[in-house]
């Protein structure tokens, strides 16, 4: 496409009409962005985009052939696949590819220098293999992780983008756009993308070896949080609790215990909301699984992180009116870190008399108050919820083992109430699903749920007898986790937990 206006004086150049979107296009230079003009080889390049040897795209057409988006511009290496041609999974790109990088980034370390064009230009290929952009990457990723897993600034995700368009991306930046693929790309129907995908492996290989540099430690938390993230979200408990307990290492060496510095926008710390993070997938990994070998919690890295004030009892509804949901997800974390802690004190009879009843109350008016916050029909703190619910019945769970006697009627009844208000959460799910969509449904929230409604249903006869669930209370559950399987496109194992 060729622009009419003269090549003299781009200044005085108009929008194209065949450019309707500018704001989402990569690499836009400032100067090209006020002219509302692009550098082409009919138009003069601006001073910046000179000095960077690169085109400015400023001013292509979005692509709408993929639900990532992408960048289309005819050619360059930017260009999305046609529509008629069907884009690799990401799960295939090639092993070689992956481990040049994580090579470059080993050479970087010893040699402390880093060849940031010819790392730019290995990760285009790697992108290039999996039909993916930069722009496809960070679009998608907006639309489903960036909203409810707030861990990296608007400012730090363009600029990813505006350094790859420039071909100056260092292994480390690669690395965070590799990162955001693994997270927020689906794969095709075919593939299930577990530990054994290549780009993984890279990924995991790459965040062990930047635990060991003194480089930007903020980029190397966030890739330890993506990738932390992708390990729970498709049940590789281990592998995410081992990574959690490296992203704790990294907080407890930077005194990220403490008030942030770096402040954004919102006049919150990006540090903080880092560390905040990690609290949460911390206590995500170390939720109890309870088994007739009595199996204690490990509690690696578990001194390394610590908790913010959590909620008090009469604060929780005024703070469920105010609180975003990964603000309240933190909170509730806190509050199912305590009740870990008594888990821990029963089993070393350090615990007192009452412990229980006040622990398993805080949880379950927790529980009340969030649902009720939520309103019916409404999928608002569904992490929080399922956090707190699936923990609760596992506090319940860990009681009745632990008692000699019979199943009291009041024990019966805090099973029921617990079985209640996980099929009712998964039966909001799949009322509102089908009409809005799963697109905004954030993996924790359904990775959570479908864990705790799977506990109730594999457990709750073994402790109580058969007929607690009803057949369209099956029902729900199944289409709960054929809907968190749908979003992912992944046969997520949820780990039987024998009682």
């Amino acid at each position: 496409m060729q622009a009419s206006a003269s090549t003299s004086d781009y200044t005085t150049l108009h929008i194209p009409p065949q450019f309707p979107v500018f704001g989402r296009a990569a690499g836009v230079c400032h100067q090209c962005k006020r002219a509302k003009t692009r550098c082409d080889r009919a138009l003069p390049a601006c001073n910046r985009c000179l000095l960077k040897k690169t085109r400015c795209v400023y001013g292509r057409q979005i692509s709408t052939n993929n639900s990532a988006g992408g960048l289309c511009s005819g050619e360059g290496e930017d260009v999305m696949p046609s529509k008629h041609t069907r884009a690799c999974c990401i799960a295939k790109v090639p092993l070689d590819m992956c481990y040049k990088l994580v090579g470059m980034i080993s050479v970087a370390l010893l040699s402390g220098v880093d060849d940031a064009e010819q790392e730019a230009s290995l990760l285009r290929m790697t992108l290039k293999s999996a039909g993916l952009t930069a722009t496809s990457i960070v679009q998608t990723y907006k639309d489903t992780i960036h909203s409810w897993f707030p861990i990296m600034t608007d400012d730090q995700i363009d600029q990813l983008v505006e350094y790859y368009a420039w071909g100056q991306c260092r292994g480390i930046d690669g690395m965070l756009l590799l990162s955001m693929a693994l997270i927020s790309q689906p794969p095709c129907e075919n593939c299930g993308l577990t530990m054994h995908s290549n780009l993984y492996k890279a990924v995991k290989q790459s965040f062990l070896l930047l635990q060991t540099t003194a480089k930007p430690y903020l980029k190397v938390l966030q890739i330890g949080l993506l990738l932390s993230l992708f390990e729970y979200g498709h049940g590789l408990d281990r592998e995410s609790e081992l990574t959690i307990a490296g992203c704790a290492v990294i907080c407890k060496l930077n005194n990220m215990d403490s008030v942030a510095e770096s402040k954004d926008d919102t006049g919150i710390g990006i540090d903080g909301i880092c560390r905040k993070a990690v609290i949460i997938m911390d206590c995500l990994v170390k939720l109890p699984k309870y088994s007739k070998d009595e199996q204690t919690p490990s509690d690696s890295g578990s001194n390394l992180v610590t908790a913010d004030a959590q909620l008090d009892d009469k604060k929780i509804k005024e703070s469920c009116g105010s609180s975003s949901n990964f603000e309240m997800l933190f909170q509730v974390a806190g509050i199912v870190r305590e009740a870990t802690q008594y888990i821990k004190d029963e089993k070393t009879s350090k615990s007192s008399p009452n412990s229980y009843l006040a622990v398993e109350s805080r949880l379950r008016n927790l529980c009340y108050a969030l649902i009720q916050a939520a309103g019916p029909n409404s999928l608002v703190f569904c992490d929080s919820i399922a956090l707190a619910l699936s923990f609760l019945f596992e506090l319940n769970t860990f009681h009745l083992t632990k008692s000699q006697e019979s199943v009291s009627a009041a024990d019966r009844l805090a099973i029921e109430s617990s079985r209640r208000m996980a099929v009712d959460i998964c039966k909001s799910m799949n009322e509102i699903v089908p009409r809005k969509g799963v697109k905004g449904l954030s993996l924790i929230g359904l990775s959570t749920t479908c864990r705790a409604a799977q506990l109730l249903a594999r457990n709750t006869p073994s402790l109580c007898g058969e007929g607690m669930f009803t057949i369209p209370d099956l029902e729900a559950l199944d289409r709960a986790q054929h809907e968190f399987t749908q979003r992912w496109r992944v046969g997520a194992t949820y780990k039987e937990s024998e009682v």
